[in-house]
């Protein structure tokens, strides 16, 4: 294992300025304008979509002859918030009566995610048929769903992100919006589905005044809701220009409390709102609601009208997020269990059949604990809604394209994959219960040979190591912020080293894992936290005796409208023992040595 620093030397920079412009440069960024406040000018033209004059002419002709419209979207956070962009425009732009508005999303146990089945039925069903329906972050691969749809006079408006099936879009859509479909020449296949719903709105928009001649107010104000699913759907934050804006223009939205929900929220969670403030507190409870239910309180909670109502709708969702919380740990003490049992911890893949005892509503979550513990593909099974058949959430690391794996399976046994899709690194699944052997074998398979000549390594990078002549302070670490944010895929935050000595430790949480430091450099004192840690005894021991490399983000905390700098530890090097400490789920313990030639090798 080594310790590799992206700076060749200590890192020479004394202003937030320059040590912004030095992460660009060190991190290969070549497009700094990305980087420099851009605006929504700089969006990219939404009439480059394939379809899109089709599907604006269908949504116009709806909004101007008062036809009900259905919104259909995915229970995730991506088709939560994409779901409030159609409303909140096609209700607040477009005036549309709320009456002749239609919403439909599928409880996530019961009926499955995406234009189900079950969900169908449902519709169908219902007194009143949509005269449109419009997906929101669903759709592409749903062919024998839209068709039926269509076949009962439902013109269906697909807006989606996800990778197209082999076979290719539904052909019984009335017009299909994804950037990521053969043959489409918007140029940013990065958005999210959120961003998609948002852009077909500002097309309609943009026809509406001009074939109305009038001004409608700004779309701009639903680009907070964009913001959110952008976050939760993990899309790059590096090569995508309209996702760096638009997270921009969520964060000052949230911060400014422009909504009700927004308000509430602050009042809840004092936190300094940034990207962390999404993904680890906002979009959880968002996401926690469709795991587990049908999605639409995450909805509603984003467009209430009123603080009560807004309240209200949030303590629910804190109350399912808890609940969440609880089946998850669960589930990972039963997934392990089997793992166990089935010695899966040395095959290529992680691969487990939860059975009835799973609940696939929080199969992702699951995964992606596996994935961040092994470095791992985990692909967790459990019972379907259906008999007979299995519901599966996957993730995995870059090297390995989830979708690959699954085309490759499904090109090869093509009766085994009931239904799939998703993303490079996330994707869903169902089989039948008595193809899961099968399945476990194929997968293996094709991971064993995607990952038969590559060495794993346990190096852990970072930026370099700061001048102890900077003043690690609130303004400067703020300023940086500003400069960088939004952080996300392609675009972490920034790990800086620092040597310092120990002043002062405190060993803290429920099980004794998490430990407050003061670590103290020859100009100051620095607050530190280091969560999740192995053996803390043995740590404040080891890092008592000498000055040590600390390795960590500087985080801005918010206290009683008080801000304060922390540094949260990825992990300590201390050189006289050559040790390495580092996380739990890192995977990596602590008596892993480096040899002294090896600490810092620079990438180049």
């Amino acid at each position: 294992m080594k310790l590799i620093s992206r700076s060749s030397t200590n890192i020479p920079c004394t202003s937030s300025a320059q040590l912004a412009k030095h992460l660009l440069n060190i991190r290969g960024i070549e497009r700094h304008d990305f980087f420099d406040n851009p605006t929504v000018r700089s969006l990219d033209n939404p009439f480059t979509l394939l379809n899109i004059e089709k599907a604006v002419a269908r949504i116009i002709k709806a909004l101007d002859n008062k036809e009900v419209i259905g919104i259909l979207s995915d229970h995730d956070c991506d088709g939560q918030t994409a779901c409030a962009v159609l409303t909140w425009n096609l209700l607040k732009i477009f005036n549309h009566p709320e009456d002749r508005l239609l919403t439909y999303i599928g409880h996530r146990t019961e009926e499955g995610y995406g234009v189900s089945k079950k969900l169908c039925e449902r519709i169908i069903a219902g007194d009143i048929l949509p005269a449109v329906m419009i997906t929101a972050d669903c759709g592409s691969s749903d062919h024998n769903t839209i068709k039926e749809l269509s076949s009962h006079g439902i013109d269906v408006i697909v807006t989606d992100h996800h990778t197209v099936p082999e076979i290719g879009v539904p052909s019984d859509a009335h017009a299909v919006i994804n950037p990521n479909q053969p043959l489409c020449p918007f140029p940013d296949k990065n958005i999210a589905g959120c961003f998609v719903a948002w852009f077909v709105m500002a097309a309609v928009r943009n026809r509406w005044q001009t074939q109305h001649n009038i001004t409608l107010r700004s779309m701009i104000d639903s680009l907070d809701f964009v913001a959110i699913g952008t976050m939760s759907d993990c899309v790059s934050l590096k090569n995508s220009i309209n996702n760096r804006i638009v997270v921009r223009y969520g964060l000052k939205a949230i911060r400014d409390q422009y909504r009700p929900c927004w308000r509430v929220l602050r009042q809840t969670f004092r936190d300094f709102v940034n990207s962390d403030f999404l993904i680890f507190k906002l979009i959880p409870l968002i996401n926690a609601d469709g795991r587990l239910f049908n999605a639409l309180n995450g909805v509603n909670f984003l467009l209430s009208e009123d603080t009560v109502t807004a309240q209200e709708r949030l303590a629910e969702l804190i109350q399912t997020n808890q609940q969440r919380r609880y089946l998850q740990k669960q589930q990972m003490i039963l997934t392990n269990s089997l793992m166990n049992e089935a010695r899966d911890h040395q095959s290529p893949g992680l691969i487990v059949n939860l059975g009835a005892q799973g609940h696939h509503g929080i199969h992702g979550v699951t995964a992606s604990r596996l994935l961040s513990q092994y470095k791992k593909v985990s692909i967790i099974f459990s019972q379907h809604h259906e008999a007979g058949f299995l519901s599966g959430s996957a993730r995995s690391p870059d090297y390995i394209s989830l979708r690959e794996l699954l085309d490759s399976i499904a090109i090869k046994n093509p009766a085994l994959l009931k239904r799939y899709g998703g993303h490079h690194q996330a994707a869903g699944l169902c089989i039948a219960v008595d193809d899961f052997n099968l399945f476990k074998q194929e997968a293996n398979n094709f991971i064993a040979h995607k990952t038969s000549n590559r060495i794993e390594k346990n190096d852990f990078t970072f930026d370099g190591i700061l001048s102890n002549k900077i003043e690690h302070t609130v303004n400067f670490f703020l300023q940086l912020e500003f400069s960088l944010e939004p952080y996300g895929k392609g675009f972490e935050r920034p790990c800086f080293g620092l040597y310092a000595t120990l002043d002062y430790a405190k060993i803290m949480g429920e099980e004794q894992n998490h430990l407050q430091l003061l670590l103290k450099t020859p100009t100051q004192s620095i607050k530190s936290l280091f969560f999740f840690v192995d053996h803390p005894e043995e740590i404040i021991t080891a890092c008592e005796k000498e000055e040590c490399l600390f390795i960590g983000e500087f985080m801005i905390e918010e206290f009683q409208k008080k801000q304060q700098l922390s540094f949260f530890l990825k992990g300590i090097f201390v050189p006289s023992i050559q040790q390495w400490i580092t996380h739990q789920d890192m995977g990596v313990r602590a008596q892993l040595c480096l040899m002294e030639n090896e600490i810092l090798e620079h990438v180049i």
